[in-house]
């Protein structure tokens, strides 16, 4: 008697049900993975470091081979590299709440640096490489006259040897990005609760891309649009590249710090946000898009998707 291969898939048991399943999602991630999410590419442009299903991999900027940096059954997410090229710092929740980690880009245990009970978020390493700055929600300053809420967090850093945390200011700044010559950095605000996903929102609350001066400790507000303008990253010490739903969709923008610098569109992707923007230190540029990792050579390159396994 022959039986077919819904009878034998019946009669098997629950936890063999479940490895067929798996194995089958394996082989569907191989042939075709998805939703690569948070690249980061490395100063020399050489790698994209980003997140998938939970782990960190590791990839050729030019596409290709895959490998995963960190295997752990919490989320790893939020890579930044080290200015020098060696070490990636992450946020991952193997405690409960995010803390910051660092490995070495070949690989190796992860190096846990803080160990509050809320979560914390990097963004950039600091010009010299010496400490990494991130976002946590911790202690309002004294003078502040802001409600303490878990949503709307102050800036810090850390040394990338572990160490005492110090707080930058009590202002919520995200995603920070230094300037070549390391006197400014750019950051995104957080103005209210809304959802950091959603779409197409305009209103009081979206966030807009400021200006801080290390040395003058003063901040000044750069984008004027009434929807979403995030995620800065430098060009040079007077331009930068931004993501703006300004033409309908999350699209990579160009302007400049001087007063009212008129901003330029650089890619036209239509359906789909870009997100998670990034630039290497000679030009190359790394974002997400549709839930694929892409590249631009430079400005005026076409976007391009990059084949990628597993």
């Amino acid at each position: 008697m022959f039986l077919s291969i819904r009878d034998i898939f019946t009669s098997i048991s629950p936890v063999k049900k479940l490895l067929f399943w798996l194995a089958t999602l394996g082989v569907l991630q191989a042939d075709d993975p998805q939703w690569f999410r948070y690249p980061a590419i490395s100063p020399d442009g050489s790698t994209i470091v980003f997140t998938h299903g939970g782990d960190l991999y590791t990839v050729p900027s030019a596409g290709g081979r895959a490998l995963p940096l960190t295997q752990h059954v919490a989320r790893d997410y939020a890579p930044i590299w080290s200015p020098d090229g060696t070490t990636i710092a992450f946020a991952s929740n193997r405690h409960g709440n995010y803390d910051i980690y660092t490995i070495s880009v070949s690989g190796g245990d992860a190096t846990r640096l803080t160990f509050h009970s809320g979560d914390d978020i990097p963004s950039a390493f600091t010009p010299d490489g010496k400490a990494i700055v991130f976002s946590a929600t911790r202690q309002d300053p004294v003078a502040s006259l802001d409600i303490p809420n878990r949503r709307m967090g102050e800036l810090y850093q850390i040394p990338t040897n572990g160490g005492r945390v110090s707080q930058i200011f009590g202002i919520p700044a995200e995603q920070v990005s230094f300037s070549p010559n390391g006197k400014q950095f750019l950051y995104h605000d957080r103005k209210g609760y809304e959802d950091e996903w959603r779409k197409h929102h305009q209103s009081s609350v979206t966030r807009d891309v400021w200006l801080f001066d290390r040395e003058k400790l003063s901040h000044r507000k750069i984008t004027r649009f009434t929807g979403e303008d995030r995620n800065p990253v430098w060009l040079d010490d007077q331009q930068f590249l931004y993501l703006s739903e300004q033409s309908g969709s999350f699209n990579i923008w160009q302007s400049g710090i001087a007063e009212n610098a008129p901003p330029k569109q650089i890619t036209k992707l239509d359906k789909h946000p870009v997100r998670f923007l990034s630039r290497s230190t000679h030009g190359k540029l790394a974002f997400s898009y549709h839930g694929s990792l892409h590249l631009m050579d430079s400005l005026d390159a076409k976007p391009r998707k990059l084949d990628i396994t597993l």
